[in-house]
Order: structure tokens, then sequence, then C-alpha cells
């Protein structure tokens, strides 16, 4: 039982509801859920004057939500999914299964790191199951604090709020263009180079705070970038940068799969120049499922940061991560 404003509400008050505002009369949503049209009658009432407004405009045929009714479905309809998927890991924990976890991350990580994740959950025992959903960092850290994903990997800075965020890795950053481009020939090459060039950067929809970054680092050395594309996956950066159609600022750990002779990546000479990748996740209480994988996930943090600390294998996680395709923090990576 709810209560709000003093008045009891049930989650069959909630329901009875959304079945009206669904089926749009009385009689009808009362057939649905087995009940007296009396009673449907007495539970939208009871929410009603809980919330002291009206719901549904009955003058209307059929009865249509009013303002406060339509707030009112979206998110008792949120509600409702969280309470359903509470059920289903209840009683996947019950029943000794992995429960599922959603998890996000960004088209920038590694994936290497992508691979490595997906493998943990086939160890015995590991404690969960995972789906991953490719996504950019905006709408990643969005899902994390309305509780759609439980936890996500994103491209840093972003603001995450309430978020707890712990550093997983540094992926240095890397001009990608056509092979017979100006600056191929350059072994390094340094942003100050990149004067008068047009550039292919990721998209400021995607991450505005890294984006903001990218351009203030560029405009400290006196560049201001000459923007001709924007790309959301580091793929379609490399795309573009092959045919000639700029350079491409993307991260280094894109181009293991760049088609060999198609593009040449050159290394940025200026320190600092990375993309940090950070996992976010909720501070409040977890879900046994979702504290496995953070230990997961601690352990692969220590494993990239102190490799020289690591000692034999790693519990519960697979002999065939490559762990040594990670990018560990201040990290040199020879040029192919």
């Amino acid at each position: 039982m709810l209560t709000f404003a003093d008045r009891d509400v049930s989650l069959e008050d909630l329901e009875t509801v959304l079945t009206v505002s669904e089926y749009g009369t009385f009689s009808r949503a009362g057939e649905i859920l087995n009940r007296t049209q009396p009673a449907v009658t007495r539970s939208v009432q009871a929410v009603e004057e809980a919330l002291e407004t009206v719901l549904l405009d009955r003058t209307t045929r059929p009865s249509r939500l009013t303002p406060a009714g339509e707030d009112l479905r979206y998110e008792t309809r949120k509600g409702l999914y969280f309470i359903m998927r509470g059920f289903r890991k209840a009683r996947c924990t019950g029943r000794g299964e992995n429960a599922m976890l959603e998890i996000g991350h960004s088209t920038y990580l590694d994936p290497a790191v992508v691979a490595y994740l997906s493998n943990i959950a086939k160890a015995p025992n590991v404690g969960f199951s995972a789906v991953y959903h490719s996504s950019w960092s905006a709408e990643i850290v969005a899902n994390v604090q309305a509780g759609v994903w439980d936890c996500g990997f994103v491209v840093s800075p972003i603001s995450t709020l309430d978020l707890e965020s712990i550093p997983i890795l540094r992926d240095p950053l890397c001009l990608v263009m056509a092979t017979n481009h100006a600056l191929a020939h350059k072994r390094v090459v340094q942003l100050k180079d990149l004067y008068n060039q047009r550039l292919i950067l990721p998209s400021r929809d995607r991450n505005a705070a890294f984006r903001s970054w990218l351009i203030e680092r560029c405009e400290r050395v006196g560049v201001t970038p000459r923007i001709i594309q924007e790309v959301s996956h580091p793929h379609e950066g490399i795309l573009l940068a092959a045919e000639n159609i700029g350079i491409a600022i993307t991260n280094q750990s894109a181009t293991e799969t760049m088609r060999r002779g198609s593009a040449v990546w050159r290394r940025l000479s200026d320190e600092d120049m990375a993309m940090e990748i950070q996992f976010v996740v909720h501070r409040e209480a977890r879900s046994q499922a979702l504290t496995a994988f953070i230990h997961a996930i601690e352990r692969l943090q220590r494993m990239i940061v102190h490799p020289q600390k690591r000692k034999g294998p790693v519990p519960e996680l697979p002999e065939a991560a490559d762990i040594g395709r990670f990018h560990a923090f201040g990290r040199k990576r020879h040029q192919a």
C-alpha cells in the first residue's frame, strides 16, 4: 500500500487508472481486470483524491487522460517496469541462476575491453550474466541514473552527478589520415601541425564536455579547429579519413581494426592527449549480480593500472583474456 497526502493508494488502484486510460471506458477496464464498474470507479477516485487532481476527462468518449494523468501514466509505467525487473532478478537469485545486468558502453571503448568483459560472464560461478548496449556517454549516464541500465562505461570528462565513477583506462588519442596526406610522412604529429587542417571530431551531442576539452587543447597551441565532419563512432571517422575527407582525431585502440593500407595513424606528441574511460554506477544499494560485476571491474582496473603487481592468474577470469592489449595509464604504444 502506498500513502500519499495521508491517503492510501494500492497498486491495484494504479493499475486500474492505467487500464482505463488504455481502453478508454470504465466498463471495458472492468472486464479486463475482472472487476465491477463501481469498483473501477472507486479506484480511480481514490487515486484522484490522493493527488487532489483530476486524472481522466470523463466528458469525452472514450475517456482521455488529463495532462496530470499523462504524467502519472508515464512515471507509473516506469515504476511497474522496475518492479517486474526486481521480481525477475529475485527469482533468478532464488533459483541460483545468474541475474541479467544491463550495461551501457561508449562506442569509443576499446573493443578488446568489450570482448574481455563479455568473456567474464562465461566463467563458472561468476554470479551474473550481462547484455551490453553500445551508446554514447550522455545517454549512458542518463540511463544509469534512471535505473534503466545497471552501470556503464563512459568517456571522461562528463557530469556523473550522484553516480560513483571508477577510472578504468586511458586510451591515447591519435590522428588518422589518408596515406597520401601531407602529414603522413611524419612519425609523430603535434597539435599545432593541425593549423588550417580539415578535422573530423567526435560529435558534440555524444559528450559535450569531452568535445570542449579537445577544442580547448587545440586552441591552447593556437589552433582553431576547422571542423568539417562530426561522427558518433570512431570507425566512421577512420573511413572518412581514408577517403581523404579530413584528419580524424580518435582513440588509438580504434586503429586496431583499421584495414591495412587504407589509411595511416600518427601518434600525438602532446602530453595528456588521451581519452579516459570511466566506469559509472549508482552509489546506493546494489544487487548481488551487480556487486559481483563491480568486483570484476575493480580487478580489471588494478590489472591495467598496476600490471606489474599482478601475480599469477586472476580468479574467475577467462584465461583467453588479452590483458596485454589494454592501455595502461601512461603506457606508450608502438606505431604499426
